[in-house]
C-alpha cells in the first residue's frame, strides 16, 4: 500500500485557528498512519496509536511470523511483570536447592559421626582384650568393669567353687569377658616378674654409670 497524502500539513495547522479543522486533520493523519504497513517490525502486529499513551511502556510480546497476533493464543504482558515473575521463580528454586544441600550436609555429618563412634568402639574392644591378656583384666571388651566371681555350681568344667574374673554385665553371647582366676593370677605374676627384671637391669646400669664417673 502506498503512502496516503495528507490534506493538511503542520504549517497549515498552525495557520488555521479553528479547533474543528485541527481535530479533523488529526483524525485524517491518524487514520493514514493506521493504514500504513509496519515496515520496521515485520513480525509484529501494527501498533494501535489510539491506545498508546504519552509515557510509553516497554512491552514483552511473543508473536509468530505469518500468524495473527490478535488471537488469544499469543501472550502479551508488560516486561517488568515478566522479569519479576522470573526473579521470584529463580529465588524459589535457589531456596529449594539450598535447603536440599543443607539436608545432604547434615546427613553426611551424621553418617561420619556414626562411623567414628563405631570405629572408636571397635578399637576400644581390641584395647580391652589386649589389656586383659596381660595379667588381671580390669575392663571387659564391651567397656564394663570386671569383678571377681566364685561359681559355686560350675557345670562347664565340673569344678565348683572356681574363681573367675567376669564382666559386670556378663551375658553368654561371646562378647563379654569371663576368665578363670588362676589364669589371671598367673598372667599377673608373669607381668610383675617382667617389670621387676626391667627395673633391676636399669638399676645395674645406673650403678655402672656412677662407678665410671
Amino acid at each position: 500500500m502506498g503512502k496516503v497524502k495528507l490534506s493538511f500539513s503542520r504549517l497549515e495547522l498552525k495557520k488555521k485557528t479553528s479547533p474543528s479543522l485541527k481535530a479533523k486533520a488529526k483524525a485524517i493523519r491518524r487514520s493514514a498512519l493506521l493504514k500504513m504497513p509496519n515496515r520496521e517490525f515485520p513480525s509484529c502486529a501494527p501498533v494501535d496509536l489510539s491506545r498508546r499513551s504519552s509515557s510509553t511502556k516497554r512491552i514483552h510480546m511473543t508473536t509468530s511470523l505469518g500468524k495473527d497476533t490478535s488471537s488469544a493464543k499469543t501472550s502479551r504482558q508488560p516486561w517488568v511483570m515478566g522479569v519479576q515473575q522470573e526473579i521470584e521463580r529463580l529465588k524459589q528454586r535457589f531456596h529449594e536447592q539450598e535447603k536440599l544441600l543443607r539436608e545432604c550436609e547434615a546427613l553426611k555429618a551424621q553418617e561420619e559421626l556414626r562411623d567414628m563412634k563405631a570405629h572408636k568402639a571397635y578399637y576400644n574392644m581390641f584395647h580391652f582384650v589386649s589389656d586383659a591378656q596381660q595379667g588381671i583384666p580390669k575392663l571387659c571388651p564391651c567397656g564394663s568393669i570386671t569383678k571377681e566371681f566364685v561359681d559355686e555350681e560350675d557345670t562347664y568344667d565340673f569344678l565348683p567353687g572356681k574363681r573367675y574374673f567376669i564382666c559386670k554385665d556378663y551375658q553368654n553371647d561371646g562378647m563379654h569377658f569371663r576368665q578363670p582366676w588362676v589364669m589371671g593370677g598367673q598372667q599377673e605374676i608373669e607381668r610383675l616378674k617382667q617389670r621387676f627384671h626391667e627395673q633391676e637391669k636399669l638399676l645395674r646400669e645406673c650403678e655402672a654409670l656412677k662407678l665410671s664417673l
